[in-house]
């Protein structure tokens, strides 16, 4: 994400001379389809509600990619995925 562009609001029509505001992709692009912040944010603050840990988050998170990469080595989802080469 280091190599993340920054966005000019109105760049398609053209705009004159003078300051541009700029949005850094880094901060305007992960927000929640409510507009209600960031991502990462949002997250915590609904863990923090339903009382989720951030262990627990974590065992999740290392699950799932154990999930996907057994599932992606595998003939059981062949015919559904496509490597990028």
């Amino acid at each position: 994400m280091s190599g993340a562009e920054d966005l000019v609001s109105q760049i398609r029509f053209g705009r004159k001379m003078g300051d541009f505001d700029g949005v850094a992709m880094m901060v305007g692009a992960p927000h929640g389809p409510f507009g209600r912040g960031h991502l990462g944010a949002t997250t915590d603050n609904i863990a923090a509600q339903e009382g989720v840990t951030r262990l627990e988050r974590d065992e999740f998170a290392v699950e799932s990619h154990r999930h996907a990469a057994a599932s992606s080595g595998g003939v059981r989802f062949a015919n559904q995925s496509v490597d990028r080469k």
